[in-house]
């Protein structure tokens, strides 16, 4: 506003003829130039916050006829001259008030509002991104303290921790920005556009996959705290997936909700996000205080307990035989706890009751007699289809015993009838040395 000049304005001037010889076509452009001059006054009102303050008329007659005849002529242009000079009046105000504005300057207020200053350590991802919203914020709260982005950059440079991993990606440019100030040459546009500035720092510090993670990420949300929280980190992940207004983000949010919450927002629809999220939320709410309030409708999975709970002694049971019990073994299992513990601590057998240990009970002698005078059980045996190889026997008679070694081939095991088997010896000894013989 301070480097326009109000003075080279000035209404058009005008050369019309008299009234009694003005023409239709020249009453046309007489009234063509007024509209062109409060529209011109339109805009420079607006353009310096004014329009509120000037009245600017509206034109109040048409543009004449090709027919129109003499005394209609001299009508319109006595009422353009009335207009002409409401126009006049206005330009007048307009100049008188850009007048005081180049005259006094009014600096802009500085901010009372405290911010903290943004600080960035260094590490990419999530934080990075962080610091320039972070930046931008401040510059939002405090206006008055930037005068462009220039000085921004700078600022936003200067708030980077020299000893993180950026220390380095930051003095480069900050060497650049005064090695260009004091050679005089333009600074590039990354040290003069805050958003050219942010892109490179972000294509910096900020993992050129996220957003596809992210998205990736967004498809396979489901809900395991309350649905505030998730609808929270569903909100950021969609920001970082880059899909804000995407038409799929309601479906995704619907499938990612526990199933009694998707049930509850079956009865409605919804025409936005924000309308599913705020139901959502609140019949996750309904649900958990509902719950609360009637515990015994919750189904509670519990794993079961692996460590074994402490049990009583319980003597070991009887091995079953063919006939029964087996009469060789102690009667441990027909006594109760308290009748072992006793037995045992007064010394009596646990076979008859009496005095003495079990080896030196008469029953239980008696019934070992009886087990050792039983069939031995018949060795096992397989019969399996092949043939066999077997030693018959060796000479005990001779030198040497392994002089002589009968080979049997038997006949198969499921032919009917035996073959006789058929028998040679090898004497190894017969290429032995003397001197080696017994």
């Amino acid at each position: 506003m301070a480097a326009l000049n109000p003075q080279v304005w000035a209404v058009p001037q005008i050369a019309i003829a008299n009234p009694p010889n003005a023409t239709v076509q020249e009453a046309n452009q007489y009234q063509q130039e007024l509209v062109n001059l409060r529209l011109g006054l339109t805009n420079v009102a607006a353009f310096i916050g004014i329009q509120n303050i000037v009245h600017l008329p509206a034109m109040p007659v048409p543009i004449l006829g090709p027919n129109s005849v003499q005394a209609v002529i001299d009508t319109q242009i006595q009422t353009l001259d009335l207009y002409c000079a409401a126009l006049v009046n206005a330009q007048g105000m307009i100049v008188q008030i850009m007048n005081q504005a180049v005259q006094n300057p009014q600096q802009p207020a500085r901010s009372t509002i405290k911010a903290p200053k943004p600080e960035f350590d260094g590490t990419p991802g999530e934080k990075a991104r962080g610091f320039i919203t972070a930046c931008t914020t401040y510059r939002t709260l405090r206006p008055g303290d930037f005068q462009n982005d220039e000085v921004l950059i700078a600022w936003a440079l200067a708030c980077i921790d020299d000893d993180s991993k950026a220390a380095s990606w930051k003095a480069h440019w900050l060497t650049l920005h005064m090695e260009n100030i004091s050679a005089g040459r333009a600074q590039p546009i990354a040290l003069t556009d805050w958003d050219t500035f942010t892109r490179e720092f972000l294509g910096k510090f900020v993992d050129p996959s996220e957003t596809q993670r992210m998205q990736r990420h967004l498809v396979e949300m489901r809900q395991r705290t309350s649905c505030r929280e998730h609808t929270q980190d569903f909100n950021r992940t969609a920001l970082l997936a880059k899909m804000n207004g995407n038409a799929a983000l309601p479906w995704l949010y619907r499938q990612s909700l526990k199933n009694d919450v998707q049930r509850e927002l079956l009865r409605e629809s919804y025409t936005s996000l924000e309308d599913l999220q705020a139901a959502a939320i609140s019949t996750d709410d309904l649900l958990f205080s509902f719950k609360k309030q009637n515990p015994a409708d919750r189904v509670i999975t519990r794993r079961p307990d692996a460590r074994p709970k402490p049990t009583e002694y319980r003597p070991p049971a009887q091995i079953a035989t063919g006939s029964g019990t087996d009469p060789n073994a102690m009667e441990l299992d027909r006594l109760s706890t308290e009748e072992y513990r006793k037995r045992r601590a007064a010394g009596l057998c646990f076979k008859c009751g009496k005095k003495g240990l079990a080896r030196d009970c008469p029953r239980h002698n008696e019934v070992n007699r009886n087990m050792n005078s039983r069939p031995q059980q018949e060795p096992y045996s397989r019969a399996r289809p092949g043939q066999m190889a077997t030693i018959e026997s060796v000479p005990e008679e001779t030198e040497n015993p392994g002089a002589s070694l009968a080979l049997i081939r038997t006949q198969k095991s499921d032919s009917p009838e035996k073959e006789t088997p058929a028998t040679f010896s090898t004497d190894f000894t017969k290429n032995v040395p003397d001197f080696l013989r017994g």
